[in-house]
């Protein structure tokens, strides 16, 4: 269903433009940390495993994608436990080099997105500047640290803090992204 919402936002329907990416994403780290952590894999699972990666880089979040590459990084080196220190080093090296060239990487897939027409998060963020940017989260755990000094002891009730950053002035987020705060 990800995939057939994918193609729909993709081909301009009017019903799936506004499609979030972030469902998209967190909807495909399922099948992909499935394929990932599958013992054994057939050609079809390496497909879809590689399509929901896919998928993801170009439509998703940047903290569902992030996850994916821990959990394939992961899998690499539990898999090779002291039985391959070559493959060790050689992610390892691999992974230097992708944060090395991580701008260019993002480059290169903001450039297929706006070659294709597709909206994920990547895309999104570079064209507002920073694709490293916190979303705004720096400024919502302001105001929640504030709402919670202006309410010590009994705090403002569940939920309240939905209720609470709009009335603090914020303006985009309705919940402050932290356990401990909310």
């Amino acid at each position: 269903s990800q995939l057939l919402t994918v193609i729909l936002m993709s081909i301009g329907s009017r019903y799936f433009v506004n499609t979030d990416y972030q469902g998209i994403s967190y909807v495909l780290l399922v099948p992909i940390t499935y394929y990932v952590c599958k013992e054994h894999r057939n050609r079809l699972d390496w497909c879809l495993l590689t399509l929901s990666f896919a998928i993801m880089l170009f439509f998703g979040g940047r903290g569902p994608l992030l996850c994916a590459v821990i959990c394939i990084a992961y899998k690499i080196l539990i898999r090779q436990r002291c039985k391959n220190p070559i493959l060790i080093v050689t992610v390892f090296v691999l992974a230097l080099i992708l944060i090395y060239n991580i701008n260019s990487i993002l480059s290169w897939v903001v450039e297929i997105s706006q070659s294709y027409g597709f909206r994920g998060s990547i895309l999104k963020y570079m064209e507002r500047g920073d694709v490293f940017s916190d979303s705004g989260r720096g400024t919502i755990h302001a105001i929640a640290r504030s709402i919670i000094a202006d309410h010590p002891l009994m705090g403002i009730g569940l939920g309240g803090d939905r209720y609470y950053l709009g009335s603090y002035g914020f303006k985009y987020g309705n919940y402050p992204h932290s356990i401990f705060y909310e």
